[in-house]
């Protein structure tokens, strides 16, 4: 993964003297995680934390023109009236819109808020079942899609 290169990146930027660092990690970034991307994000982390940065764990990133994971969701939507459904949709998401995860990272950088350097989860604490999710994308779309249930096991 990208872990030695994040390395080197912290690494370069403590010795040339800078003093904000933020590390963006992932909400799937825990103990126990046992996704290899949870547990790259986790071995950065530790990094960032050795070397003085603040690690942020962003949820699910959404806003205007939209990128990413969130990006893939809506164009699915966009682009099908059928959407697979691994299991029943339950599955939680927490959300953090782009522009605050934006605005906390330029304050933090230019000091306006003071944070020491640890792991931070930057989300809504709403949390939103997946499907729910993909019905409020449709509904600003404004699309009508149907579900298709797919066994979590046959996947």
């Amino acid at each position: 993964m990208n872990v030695e290169g994040t390395r080197k990146i912290l690494q370069a930027a403590c010795a040339a003297g800078i003093k904000k660092i933020a590390c963006l990690s992932s909400i799937s970034a825990y103990e126990g995680c046992r996704l290899l991307y949870g547990q790259a994000k986790l071995e950065i982390e530790k990094i960032a934390l050795d070397n003085g940065a603040l690690a942020i764990r962003p949820g699910l990133v959404y806003g205007s023109g939209p990128g990413g994971m969130f990006g893939k969701l809506a164009a699915q939507v966009r682009n099908s009236s059928v959407i697979p459904m691994i299991g029943d949709g339950s599955q939680i998401q927490f959300l953090v819109r782009n522009e605050d995860l934006s605005a906390f990272t330029e304050k933090f950088a230019t000091g306006k808020i003071q944070v020491a350097p640890r792991i931070l989860t930057a989300a809504h604490g709403q949390p939103w079942p997946f499907k729910q999710l993909l019905l409020e994308i449709a509904r600003g779309l404004d699309k009508k899609v149907k579900f298709i249930p797919l066994p979590w096991r046959l996947v």
